[in-house]
């Protein structure tokens, strides 16, 4: 083997599958920011201390989260692997696998996340009870059901790996950037259900509806990767 320079390029349809699947993937995380910054703002207007709450909560959050993610992951790799050996089977089992997997670990660690709130909460705050109570409003809301992001997040997997990135993506600014935005300046923002309770709530529902739509997705696109392969039943190719 020998390396030449002269010889090095970039390959132009390798390179525009990776654009075609890594950009949205980008647009959809900086969204995602941009949503959390006006999250935060609002949590900052309850004070100092609920803000302290919220960043422990947020960093017991973190550890539930990446044991989720290792799912999602875990499907974009399966799927991939056998939607290009063309092993169809074998996608739905990995998805719902992986959709089990999620719910037994997300659930089990949000579960246990809620139970021991207070003395998770007393590694990162000392001085103030109050500030621990906010904190546990918190994973009250987005550990405990933390679970559901890491479905949603195996459905954005699942639809990457087959190709698509593009409706992933706006799904997610749809049911999650939107949705949050949309609660922010209309129900959080009447008096009566100006509180942190009711802005934690758009976390679940926005995984909520957003999993929704990724599932509709992922059946269409599914369907119609069996049908441009000629497979009539997801197992054995139609014979010619």
């Amino acid at each position: 083997c020998r390396f030449s320079f002269r010889k090095m390029k970039i390959d132009s349809t390798s390179l525009k599958k990776i654009i075609c699947i890594g950009l949205p993937a980008g647009i959809q995380g900086s969204l995602f920011s941009i949503s959390n910054v006006i999250i935060q703002s609002s949590i900052n207007s309850f004070g100092s201390v609920a803000m302290s709450g919220n960043s422990a909560a947020a960093n017991i959050e973190g550890f539930i989260y990446v044991s989720n993610t290792g799912f999602s992951q875990a499907a974009l790799n399966f799927i991939g692997q056998n939607i290009g050996a063309r092993k169809f089977h074998r996608v739905r089992k990995i998805v719902s696998t992986c959709l089990i997997c999620v719910i037994a670990i997300g659930a089990t660690t949000g579960t246990l996340a809620r139970l021991f709130a207070p003395q998770l909460l007393g590694i990162y705050i000392t001085d103030s009870a109050e500030a621990i109570r906010y904190g546990i409003i918190r994973i009250s809301f987005c550990c405990v059901f933390t679970f559901i992001n890491g479905l949603m997040d195996v459905m954005t997997s699942a639809l990457r790996s087959m190709g698509s990135s593009v409706t992933p993506m706006l799904i997610s600014i749809i049911g999650i950037c939107g949705f949050r935005l949309a609660w922010i300046f209309t129900v959080f923002a009447m008096p009566q259900f100006h509180s942190l309770n009711v802005l934690y709530l758009s976390y679940p529902i926005s995984w909520i509806l957003s999993f929704l739509g990724e599932g509709i997705a992922f059946t269409i696109l599914f369907k119609k990767k069996l049908a441009s392969a000629g497979v009539v039943d997801d197992v054995s190719p139609v014979e010619v």
